[in-house]
Parts: structure tokens; sequence; C-alpha cells
């Protein structure tokens, strides 16, 4: 997977050329001076089970993952510019996604890197977050569900971020335009961050902070290395609500959230990633109302080439609160099942 989500390549050579190529009509051909061109994306779907619900059907057929992107550079490398198109339901183990069938394709990320010196990148546009550590696409991942812990984590959003980047370290400093409602209901639509990554001996690491301007923070911690002939990652999260984000004066203003994930052993083409993770809010609702919990995340993978794989995922989830519905009631655990098919260009 690599640190945080990937600075994906992308969207389609139309949206492109019309929007930010400069272009110039020549003699009944067209010229333009970018020379490196990349198309990337995914698309990913299947049948999604569990035996408790939050606010969908237990059994559905769903679209997880459709994404059409291309990515051009100039030929000396000092300009580039991203986009993508495409549907992102973006499902997790708290089931908080949006349903596929009312879901319609959008402009994900659209950004533009220019590199005026050396070293340093200005990028510009809606881009991926550097905070956090799985991708909103869930077909670049290795599971097919996403982790409670990243419910809190941002995703896509309009920015400017500046960096600075050496063959030891890259560090970057960036405000956005992040929508964000706390738990007492106050929204904001600022936020900025920062934070460093690189690699010390045999482990890469990234540390970001980032603020929502007055109602909540964000300290992210991503350790991986390699153990035992395995890929290993920490990823350590500990958010802070402001004084205007708390839901009641009494509750506390902290929560805490660790995850682990596991490449898995290898056998030819099939793969055993698995992720455990444990998070407690204290109260405060940061995670979704579920309070105390952990969860533990096994996904067999069939890798039918470089490009698709097969994989099912096998997820159980505990908390401390019951805010899942079951056939007798209230319940605070559920077990959950899916098989995706996907293929990444």
């Amino acid at each position: 997977m690599g640190y945080s989500r990937r600075q994906l390549q992308q969207s389609t050579m139309m949206f492109i050329c019309a929007s930010m190529a400069q272009m110039a009509y020549a003699g009944g051909g067209i010229d333009t001076e970018f020379s490196d061109v990349h198309f990337s994306g995914a698309v990913a779907g299947g049948y999604y089970a569990s035996d408790q619900e939050v606010v969908r059907k237990n059994d559905q057929n769903r679209l997880s993952d459709f994404l059409l992107g291309i990515d051009v550079a100039t030929a000396d490398e000092r300009v580039e510019m991203s986009a993508g198109v495409g549907i992102l339901p973006s499902y997790s183990l708290l089931d908080h996604g949006v349903d596929s069938a009312t879901s319609t394709a959008e402009v994900q990320y659209a950004m533009l890197a220019v590199h005026p010196l050396a070293g340093w990148t200005l990028e510009l546009g809606r881009m991926p977050s550097n905070i956090g550590y799985e991708d909103t696409v869930s077909a670049y991942n290795a599971h097919s569900m996403g982790s409670v812990q990243a419910t809190t984590q941002p995703g896509y959003f309009p920015a400017t971020r500046l960096s600075y980047g050496n063959e030891a370290i890259t560090v970057y400093l960036e405000q956005s335009d992040d929508s964000y409602e706390a738990p007492s209901g106050a929204i904001t639509g600022q936020s900025w961050a920062s934070g460093a990554m690189g690699e010390v001996g045999e482990v890469e690491y990234a540390i970001g902070y980032q603020s929502y301007v007055g109602l909540r923070s964000m300290f992210n911690l991503v350790l991986s290395t390699e153990i035992a002939g395995m890929d290993a990652t920490l990823v350590y999260d500990r958010l802070k609500l402001d004084t205007a984000g708390l839901a009641s004066a009494t509750d506390k203003d902290t929560a805490q959230s660790i995850a682990i994930y596991l490449s898995g052993p290898t056998f030819d083409d099939i793969s055993v990633p698995m992720r455990l993770e444990a998070f407690d809010d204290q109260g405060n609702g940061l995670y979704e109302g579920s309070g105390k919990g952990q969860s533990l995340t096994v996904t067999p993978t069939w890798n039918l080439s470089e490009h698709a794989y097969l994989r099912t995922d096998f997820s159980y989830l505990t908390m401390d609160n019951k805010i899942l519905t079951g056939k007798n009631g209230p319940e605070d655990s559920r077990f959950m099942f899916v098989l995706q098919a996907g293929y990444r260009i």
C-alpha cells in the first residue's frame, strides 16, 4: 500500500484537454507541450453481507469503485496535471457509505502540480489528503471494507499544498476548504495541515497534523517496515475536539485509534492480508457513536493478474455501544462478509 492515500494519476483526456492543458491549433492538428501521459483508475464490485445492520439492508450487491483518471506531464516534468472522474461509495465497517444506487459520477480530484525550483512542489486543485493510510478507492487497499479509524480521516478536497523534499525527507504545508461537522453540530469549511515523511533505516514514516479550525484536530502517525518477510504498517491517530465541537460540556475531548496492517502469508497467486484495529472515542461520538471497540479483518485474495483480483473480506467488529440493529433488537457487534472482484489500471 505504501504511505497514505495514493497520489492518484487521473481523469478523462477530454476533461484535461478542455480545462487545463495548454494547447494550440496548427495546420489541422493539435499541438501540446505535454509528452508524458498515463491512464489510471479502477473498477470493483461485489456482494456484501452482515448479520447486523446500521443504515442499510444486510445483504446487497454493490458497486464499490469506478474511477477513470489520467496524469500528464510536460517534457521537462516541471508541470503535472491529474484528474479523475468516477463513483466512490467508500464502504466501511460501520457501513455509513453512500448506496451505489443513488451515487452519480463526479470529478473526484483535479489538480495541478508545479515544480518551480529543485525539490519544491506547489499543488493546487481538488486533491487527496496526506493524512491517513487507507485510500478512498477500495481497490487500491488490501481490504474491501474501510476501517473504523479511516472514517475520521479526510478524503478529497480543494486545497493548496506546498512541499519540499530531498532524498532524506519531504515536508509540506497545506490550506484546504474541507468541510467538517462536529458532534456538537457546528460546521466549518476551512482546515489546514502540515507533516513530514521519509525513511529512517528500514522504517518508512509519515507524521501529519490536521486542524478543522476551531472544531477538531488530528495527529496521525504511520510507520511501515518488513517483519518476518511480511510488510507491516502501524497507524496511530489522536483526535481532539475544541470546546465548540463538543456535543456536551461533560464529554471527553479526545479520541484515539490504532491499526496494524500485515501483508500476511503468500502462496503463489494467493495472499492473505490482515488488519487489526482498536479505537476509543471516550463517549464523544467521533467514531460514529461506536464508543470503544476493536475489529479484525482477514482478506484472502486471488491475484488473477498484475491488475485483476478476486477477494473475500471476513470481518468482526465489536463495540461498547449498541448502534447496530439485529433480529432481536440493538446489537454491539457484527460479522461481515464481502466477495469482491476488481481491476486496477
